[in-house]
């Protein structure tokens, strides 16, 4: 079935579909003779769309006599770049991890424990090296974090190394591979941070931070977040900062 669409007065701005096509009674007045003071109607091309005007829908093989020009839309404004750390060479930085609270020194075990666990031991493996349960090695662990106002082990063996409260340790050669932005995070892991908090501090997404520190643990030969903190406070990655 075909559907006819009338065009109303111009006043109108509205289109009505399916009317009587007969029609009006009387003469036939014939075609509008083209000349200066008579318009031609303007067709819309037989592509098959659909034209919205004036909440009427009607196909577009419909013939309009006028045709409200379309809104113009807003231009859309371009987002704020983000700002975008300088690329640095690796260098130093001063650390310092200053804890919580400052509850008591550690007893000698528990600095045979974090020494331990900053050479990337795990629990079992402490637990194995000193002949000790598992859950002793982490009830050790929850004692010197709470005595040191630690936020995990890294941050532990870093105020370990301010304090001068771990085992001596051997020092390493500088490792010129470490970028600048992977310095700054060993900085954010030493002094406690997780890994969503260094993100926004460095403007960057947590993921790029994991990212950092795959790459922070092969070139350090590491596996884990407090041996790295503890191979870069003796390669001189992070140094201390003493306070005055």
């Amino acid at each position: 079935m075909t559907t006819n669409a009338h065009a109303c007065p111009p006043e109108s701005g509205v289109l009505r579909a399916n009317f009587d096509p007969r029609p009006e009674p009387g003469p036939h007045p014939g075609p509008p003779t083209p000349g200066p003071s008579t318009e031609r109607p303007a067709r819309i091309p037989r592509s098959g769309a659909f034209l919205a005007l004036g909440g009427a829908y009607v196909t577009s093989t419909a013939v309009l006599t006028t045709l409200p020009p379309a809104p113009a839309r807003p231009a859309a404004s371009a987002p704020p770049a983000r700002p975008t750390a300088p690329v640095r060479p690796a260098t130093r930085v001063a650390v310092e991890a200053r804890p919580r609270r400052s509850r008591r020194p550690l007893t000698a075990r528990e600095v045979q424990v974090l020494s331990l666990i900053a050479d990337g031991m795990t629990n079992e493996e402490v637990a194995k090296q000193l002949g000790i349960a598992r859950h002793t090695v982490k009830s050790h662990m929850a004692h010197i974090l709470d005595a040191l106002g630690a936020q995990n082990s890294a941050h532990a063996v870093a105020i370990a190394h301010c304090r001068g409260q771990i085992e001596p340790r051997r020092r390493i050669p500088w490792n010129g591979d470490v970028s600048y932005r992977e310095v700054q995070v060993l900085e954010g892991v030493a002094v406690g941070l997780t890994d969503l908090q260094i993100g926004r501090k460095l403007w960057v997404s947590q993921h790029t931070i994991k990212s950092h520190l795959r790459r922070i643990y092969g070139k350090l030969g590491v596996c884990s977040r407090a041996q790295a903190v503890d191979t870069a406070f003796r390669s001189g990655l992070l140094v201390v900062r003493r306070s005055r």
